[in-house]
């Protein structure tokens, strides 16, 4: 489904080469197969920040959000995820869950991917197939207007940890926060206290008309952006893999990690993770708001597209969504969208020699979820609005062929907003108008609403009014659920995998590499 040709130097078909084993998302995302950036050295490191302790703000990336619901430390509920419509089988020592009515083997063509992880296990690499949509689109028929509504919203979990909201409200995903490492609903941040959380929402799910446990997500960038932290391992973040100089150990290194690191979410029951940041810093040293904290893989286009396909291949062929973030990219600018709107000030011709390749490069590699980022990008042809609620940005750059000569990636996946809980939402829209500005313009998933009933009352009354097709908000609340169905099938590792020896003596190897 290629709209547009790209030339690009012979230097990465080795890379090409590497990647092409995660074909199976590719295929099942209809992702078109397309060739990656150039191989062309080091990018320039930047010297990351210590991060701030941020207060408490509600925001997806730069801050925690402390509850006081706290689930008991059960590090045996850590192991066996329940939910009334899934079944566990246990083998080597692992937990596997199951969608009732899913086979743990990838149907419809899907390839099964394998790894080299600290148990020494072989997980299935994550899939969407075309048997997934079909039982999604089925299910979605069936549901209520109401449960449509909440399944395409991902709510922040000090709203639903030990509440039991989950029960009431079918909600599509949570997003866990960790203010200092301390994971919401626990008191200390540690692996058996994060996996009795997760396992305790997945008991509150269900009830779910779906019979599919919801997705739980976080931000484990590593470096300044670390949510599992309090006995999880320190892998490098992303400025200190993109310091390595040689290029193939980088690449090499980048996807290790990323599987190790999925390997340590999947065991705490962590399914999605919003990472990487394919920004690309700028080449000037001129401040940027994600450089700072040493979020970017680098200043070189071609090498920061390198290591974003690594990074997502090797969280998905451990078994976890990547969310590439944030379309069209942030990292070259020096506002911080979490309180108030940048602009990204490029044109076409601009963009597409620089954040458009590591974008492109996400998607070829098969990323199952992209996140739109709050930036103004009038080049695209939005002069109003952030790209996340941009029908310009989210509908024909991301989803499309591409506008006003802005090449567009073809992503078939399911888009996401960032959370609307930052000030370029908040500033304009309540959290009903939000929520229908975001699917209007193409966004699949809806990020932590201020107020999530309201955004879904808000979602009802538009369809209703007509405001809002009813088909957009099936065609959303189906792609998320197949991308729920085909999470539920993944194998999920034991605890012991977490801060293994084997985690510790890569973390070693990326940062002696790093230099």
């Amino acid at each position: 489904m290629l709209r547009h040709s790209r030339t690009r130097a012979a230097g990465l078909l080795a890379i090409t080469a590497l990647l092409a084993v995660a074909a199976c998302s590719v295929s099942a995302t209809g992702t078109p197969s397309r060739s990656s950036g150039d191989s062309a050295g080091a990018p320039t490191p930047t010297t990351p920040a210590t991060a701030p302790n941020t207060a408490s703000t509600g925001t997806q990336e730069g801050a925690g959000i402390s509850t006081g619901a706290t689930v008991p430390d059960s590090t045996s509920a850590g192991s066996t995820p329940v939910s009334s419509s899934t079944a566990t089988s246990s083998t080597a020592g692992s937990s596997t869950l199951l969608s009732s009515s899913a086979s743990a083997t990838p149907t419809s063509g899907a390839t099964t991917l394998a790894t080299r992880t600290s148990a020494g296990a072989t997980p299935t690499g994550i899939s969407v197939t075309a048997a997934d949509r079909a039982k999604a689109a089925k299910i979605v028929g069936s549901m209520t207007l109401q449960d449509k509504a909440a399944s395409v919203l991902m709510v922040n979990g000090s709203t639903v940890i030990g509440t039991g909201a989950l029960s009431k409200q079918h909600y599509g995903g949570v997003i866990l926060f960790a203010p200092k490492g301390v994971v919401d609903g626990t008191s200390t941040g540690t692996p058996a206290q994060v996996a009795a959380v997760t396992t305790h929402l997945r008991r509150d799910a269900a009830g779910d008309p779906t019979g599919v446990p919801p997705l739980i997500g976080t931000d484990q960038e590593y470096g300044a952006v670390q949510r599992l932290k309090n006995g999880f391992t320190a892998f490098p973040g992303a400025i200190q893999l993109g310091s390595i100089d040689d290029a193939a150990l980088a690449d090499s290194l980048t996807r290790e990690v990323a599987a190790a690191a999925a390997q340590e979410m999947l065991a705490v029951g962590v399914t999605v993770n919003f990472a990487p940041v394919f920004g690309v810093l700028p080449t000037s040293g001129a401040a940027s708001a994600i450089g700072q904290y040493g979020r970017s893989y680098g200043s070189n286009p071609q090498r920061v597209a390198a290591l974003v396909a690594a990074a997502v291949t090797g969280y998905q062929r451990a078994g976890v969504v990547s969310a590439m973030k944030h379309f069209p990219g942030i990292a070259r600018v020096a506002a911080d969208s979490h309180v108030t709107l940048p602009t990204l000030p490029f044109g076409c011709a601009d963009w597409n020699a620089h954040e458009a390749i590591p974008a492109a490069a996400g998607v070829d590699a098969g990323a199952l979820m992209v996140m739109t980022g709050h930036v103004l990008f009038p080049a695209a042809g939005d002069t109003t609005v952030p790209a996340s609620i941009s029908s310009d940005v989210v509908g024909k750059l991301l989803r499309g062929t591409g506008s006003r000569g802005c090449h567009g990636m073809g992503f078939t996946g399911v888009t996401m907003t960032d959370s609307l809980q930052m000030e370029p939402i908040t500033a304009h829209d309540e959290s009903g108008a939000a929520a229908v500005a975001a699917l209007n313009a193409g966004e699949d998933l809806l990020l932590m609403p201020v107020d999530p009933a309201a955004a879904a009352a808000g979602i009802v009354r538009a369809v209703q009014s007509g405001a809002l097709a009813s088909a957009r908000l099936d065609a959303a609340a189906t792609a998320v659920l197949a991308l729920r169905i085909a999470s539920a099938r993944i194998p999920r590792p034991p605890l012991s995998v977490v801060k293994s020896a084997a985690h510790l003596k890569l973390a070693a190897e990326a940062r002696a590499a790093a230099g």
